[in-house]
């Protein structure tokens, strides 16, 4: 596994070219950020599980903790006051701040809170199992998730479990803290919301959805009523840019503040332009394989073995993501909770081939592999698949 590093180039007050004048200054409370969203599905908290989408859906809703990647043990309250915990490690008593609101104005209370777990559970999307793993289910949510008062609330759960890992399971996206009042306002044949909140937003975040434009663009604007609001900054504009080079000379023309997904070479080309800031950040994402266990063949743990001695890791990282991503053997990201930071495979062909051997596929074999079209992750494949091809 890889582990990924956001990185992204903004464009300050430059001029970055010579001759006619082609560059278009973006309005000055206003980002513009060109990112590749062939991966935005919906906006919906309850329903959103990949990268783009819950990193949006960060910016529009508050949760009751935020994750600590320098402590994961300790996550960090944002919504939560208090709260308190029964002797048996099954009850959970959360006290909400006083003053926060939504974007109308109306309060944020413990019934909004309990609302949208509730709503998570019951929808049953993909990252249902973050809270369904605790044993919440629609026949019993009503009696584990219940209004105590305007700002308290009980949460239960059906085993003691370490207290850090339920704090860190509330700092999920799942958990994002929705308006009960508008969602429901929403609802279209018992749906709870879902189809309205697929490209809308009803948080108490530091943006709102203003409009999606699905290929084209997403437009946040920000909200006053936020903690962390900026004047500085008053709307977001993602635009839907996916082939790195047109990101590279919208950054140069100005159209763009932030380019997002600009290849390596790219970045080293740009970095030292003036006016141009290479920003870096650690990314909860991880570049992994998963190996289809109905196909007899990679089931067998000899198999998968080789497999991972048989890919370059250093090799990826260090042609294809410099900068950009380190070598993470663990499925968690570093900065989770239960991340290892051991990385016990390297590039090692006779290791590899010694393998397929005990398992009877001397010859090697052949096998399909479907990959995103995104052109990182063709690159990584194509790497992935000559180190493969060196072993059988």
């Amino acid at each position: 596994m890889i582990r990924n590093r956001w990185v992204c180039l903004f464009a300050m007050m430059a001029t970055f070219l010579s001759g006619p004048a082609c560059e278009a200054e973006t309005p000055k409370n206003v980002v513009v950020m060109a990112k590749s969203l062939d991966d935005l599905i919906t906006l919906d908290p309850a329903e959103a599980f990949e990268f783009s989408g819950t990193e949006i859906v960060a910016n529009l809703y508050d949760r009751l903790f935020q994750a600590n990647p320098q402590k994961p043990e300790e996550p960090i309250p944002d919504l939560v006051e208090s709260w308190s915990i029964s002797e048996d490690g099954l009850r959970y008593e959360f006290t909400l701040k006083e003053g926060r609101v939504f974007r109308d104005g109306r309060p944020l209370l413990s019934d909004d809170a309990v609302f949208s777990i509730k709503r998570a559970i019951i929808l049953n999307k993909t990252p249902a199992f973050i809270l369904s793993q605790l044993g919440l289910s629609e026949q019993n949510i009503d009696e584990r998730v219940r209004v105590l008062s305007d700002l308290r609330f009980v949460f239960e759960v059906d085993k003691n479990y370490s207290p850090s890992l339920i704090l860190n399971i509330l700092s999920a996206t799942i958990t994002s803290v929705l308006d009960k009042q508008t969602v429901l306002q929403h609802s279209e044949e018992g749906d709870l919301g879902q189809k309205w909140l697929r490209a809308n937003s009803a948080g108490s975040g530091p943006f709102q959805v203003s409009r999606w434009n699905v290929g084209e663009y997403v437009v946040l604007d920000s909200n006053p009523g936020h903690p962390n609001f900026s004047k500085r900054i008053g709307k977001i504009i993602i635009r839907d840019i996916r082939e790195p080079a047109t990101q590279r000379l919208m950054l140069i023309r100005k159209d763009i503040d932030i380019a997002r997904d600009l290849t390596p070479d790219q970045i080293v080309a740009l970095s030292d332009e003036a006016g141009v800031v290479l920003w870096s950040r650690s990314q909860a994402r991880i570049f992994y394989i998963s190996l289809n266990q109905k196909n007899s063949i990679l089931a067998d743990p000899k198999v998968q073995k080789a497999i991972r001695f048989a890919i370059d890791y250093e090799g990826i990282v260090r042609h294809l993501l410099p900068g950009r991503a380190e070598v993470h053997q663990s499925f968690l990201p570093e900065g989770f909770l239960g991340s290892l930071n051991e990385n016990p495979f390297a590039f090692d062909v006779a290791q590899a081939r010694k393998l397929l051997d005990e398992a009877g596929h001397k010859k090697g074999f052949v096998v399909r592999a479907d990959v995103r079209s995104d052109t990182l992750a063709l690159q990584i494949a194509q790497a992935i698949q000559t180190s493969l091809s060196q072993v059988g």
